[in-house]
């Protein structure tokens, strides 16, 4: 092999050490969240609502909290590669591992939506229908089997798109997901039942089960007490902040 070529496999091997280390570097003595990336509510778009929490979890603890966001369909991959992480959401966390959890921060609700066009009242269930879902998200909450066809997407925007261009008859959404991508003049070709979601479940993070981990659940435990008690967590989540769980209150 000629030198010129095992030299430049070198430098790629060696700049491949340095990016690595270089992680690594920036991730010790963090807390790193593996996250989903849900525009709006957490990732990489500035002013998420969760974004927004953790900064300031972040500015009264002292932590240096890092958020890595991936779709669906690459986050677990992501996360497999890491020692000691975080994630989001909690169902997330593979079963039959130690894992523990913040408190709730917000409550999620799952809503099966169509369109007020096609139906006049919010549907009761997915049989026989063709549904759209985002990859990597949990439905384990409905029969999916009993749809006649489910088309997956990446996004809770592109989800909407399928319906809004009728590629599907009904979609299964989150809120806050939903709202926070979809406009106002959109929201209003919706039809979905308010008062009773197919589906509630608590926002927490679940984070491997390490001594620098309960410290940090300890202390992220004590700011969004705080912040509840206050009103402040409200704020910070309004208008999304769909209260927490009766049994699961902060106080």
């Amino acid at each position: 092999m000629p030198i010129a070529t095992v030299f430049r496999i070198f430098l790629i091997l060696l700049a491949g050490v340095i990016a690595s280390s270089s992680v690594r570097a920036e991730d010790k003595g963090s807390i790193v969240i593996y996250s989903l990336d849900i525009e709006g509510l957490i990732g990489n778009s500035k002013g998420s609502k969760y974004n927004t929490l953790l900064d300031r979890v972040s500015r009264e603890t002292g932590l240096n909290i890092i958020l890595k966001a991936y779709p669906g369909n690459r986050l677990m991959r992501e996360f497999e590669k890491s020692h000691g992480a975080c994630l989001f959401p909690d169902y997330r966390a593979p079963e039959g591992q130690g894992f523990i959890f913040t408190v709730p921060f917000n409550q999620a609700l799952g809503h099966l939506v169509t369109l007020k066009k096609d139906n006049g009242e919010p549907l009761r269930g997915i049989d026989g229908l063709r549904v759209g879902i985002v990859n990597g998200y949990g439905y384990d909450f409905t029969g999916l089997d009993k749809a006649a066809s489910l088309v997956g997407v990446e996004t809770e925007r592109q989800n909407l798109n399928l319906l809004l261009f009728g590629r599907v008859e009904a979609i299964l959404s989150y809120f806050p997901d939903l709202p926070l991508v979809a406009t106002a003049e959109e929201m209003d070709q919706l039809i979905f039942d308010e008062k009773k979601p197919v589906f509630t479940a608590p926002e927490r993070f679940a984070c491997v089960d390490t001594p620098e981990n309960r410290r940090f659940l300890k202390q992220f435990d004590a700011v969004v007490a705080r912040l509840y008690e206050s009103g402040e967590l409200r704020d910070i989540l309004s208008p999304f902040f769909y209260g927490l769980p009766e049994q699961d209150r902060a106080h």
